[in-house]
This record gives C-alpha cells, sequence and structure tokens, in this order.
C-alpha cells in the first residue's frame, strides 16, 4: 500500500509524478488501476488555502481521488500533485485498487464525496469528469 510516512506525503508513486514532464513524454505514469484518495488532516489549512480550496479540501472531512485510466486523467494528477506540494502536511494519500465493480460518484458537494468514499466508492469531480469525455470523444 501506499499509505503516508511521516510526513504525511511520502508515497512514490505519487511522489514520482511530481517529478515527471509530461510535454517532454517522461512522465512516470501512475498504474491505470489505481486511484489515490486524499483526504485532509485536522490541522488548519493556512498557507495552503488556495491549493486546498481549487480541490474542495478546505474541510477536515473533504477528500479528492486522482484517477490514471486514461491519458487525460493522468495529467490531471501530474497537476494536481503539484498543487499539493506545498500542502503535504495537512493531506493523507492512500492508494487503494479500481475493481470493475466500484461505484465512481460525480460531484462537486463535500459531503457527499466524503460518504461514498468512506462506504467503499470513490468520487470525480466534474473537472475530471469533464477531461473523461473529451477523452473518449477525441478518440
Amino acid at each position: 500500500d501506499c499509505d503516508n510516512k511521516d510526513d504525511g506525503f511520502e508515497c512514490d508513486l505519487f511522489d514520482n509524478i511530481l517529478h515527471s514532464d509530461p510535454k517532454r513524454n517522461t512522465s512516470t505514469c501512475l498504474p491505470k488501476e489505481n486511484v489515490y484518495t486524499i483526504t485532509r488532516t485536522s490541522d488548519g489549512p493556512g498557507k495552503s488555502r488556495n491549493a486546498l480550496k481549487y480541490l474542495q479540501l478546505i474541510r477536515r472531512e473533504s477528500v479528492f481521488c486522482l484517477f490514471a485510466f486514461v491519458p487525460e486523467l493522468q495529467s490531471n494528477a501530474l497537476s494536481v500533485a503539484k498543487r499539493l506540494v506545498g500542502a503535504k502536511k495537512l493531506i493523507h494519500v492512500k492508494r487503494r485498487n479500481l475493481s470493475m465493480d466500484a461505484s465512481i460518484v460525480v460531484s462537486d458537494d463535500v459531503l457527499l464525496r466524503q460518504r461514498v468514499v468512506d462506504t467503499g466508492g470513490f468520487v470525480m469531480s466534474f473537472e475530471q469528469m469533464w477531461e473523461l469525455l473529451n477523452s473518449v470523444e477525441g478518440d
């Protein structure tokens, strides 16, 4: 598993994506079957408020899922990871496997997202869904 180490952010795969460059095709791709669930710790947002607000992670019970099953979502994951570098003490990252029978709910509602993840499902933001739809449309 890719649970956090002491500083709350030391996930090898998640860290690798921070050092990749999709424009030069040097991306360390996340495995397509993995979903990274990002939750807030109990610490306040402090200087990282903008990064956390962008991902709707301001509230302590907030959750965000990173998906990688299409290249467009790989790009989204890279963008998210870069935003979270300054907030690494405020988040907890856990890797979970995406199975064929997993529920994926599209919502920007913070409380609904938390309930879905707590019951074993995954949540996708509307921005992630838009990128997924654009990738399907382009094929």
